[in-house]
């Protein structure tokens, strides 16, 4: 059973609250007949969503491998969109933790790549740096369904960036396979 879901949305620039979906068939109708993803007919546009359940699921895993190494950290999970889908504070993380974790995650999302490649390119374009929200340094990574973004993970507070990261890559690996 897949834990992303194709959704159609009508209307250019439609702005649309989507509760998490599960493969039941709920949306059977919703999809174009097995066009590629994102490619709908007649102004309609299909998205994959990653499930709050997924995205809980994922948090955890990252949350318990950097506790297992004693970091205090926070995890955060975003949707495709960059909106908040779960978070994970230790009780002694520091509160900077949050916007670093998140920023992490809406970065990571948002270019479609992992944020420390993002800090490696605003060497050379720091109007990356710029952006609103983001936060480029190592700890973020994207989180894929066939071949698609559908939301990213990030790490914040371990004492160091590839820290982050490590815990983060152990939270895209745990809903991998049901991704």
């Amino acid at each position: 059973m897949h834990r992303t879901k194709k959704i159609a949305l009508a209307g250019v620039g439609a702005v649309a609250l989507v509760a998490p979906v599960v493969a039941s068939g709920a949306l059977a109708g919703a999809t174009d007949g097995g066009s590629s993803p994102g490619k709908g007919s007649g102004g309609i546009v299909q998205l994959r969503v990653l499930s709050t359940d997924l995205a809980q699921q994922a948090a955890a895993a990252a949350f318990k491998a950097c506790s297992a190494q004693g970091h205090r950290v926070t995890v955060s999970v975003v949707g495709r969109d960059g909106g908040v889908l779960a978070l994970v504070r230790n009780e002694q993380a520091g509160v900077a933790s949050i916007d670093s974790a998140t920023g992490k995650a809406y970065a990571s999302a948002g270019f479609r790549a992992p944020s420390g490649n993002l800090g490696e390119a605003a060497r050379t374009n720091p109007g990356i740096l710029q952006m609103p929200g983001f936060v480029v340094l190592r700890g973020g990574l994207p989180i894929s369904s066939a071949g698609e973004v559908v939301g990213a993970i990030g790490v914040g507070g371990a004492p160091g960036g590839d820290l982050d990261e490590a815990c983060a890559k152990v939270g895209v690996d745990q809903i991998a396979g049901r991704l």
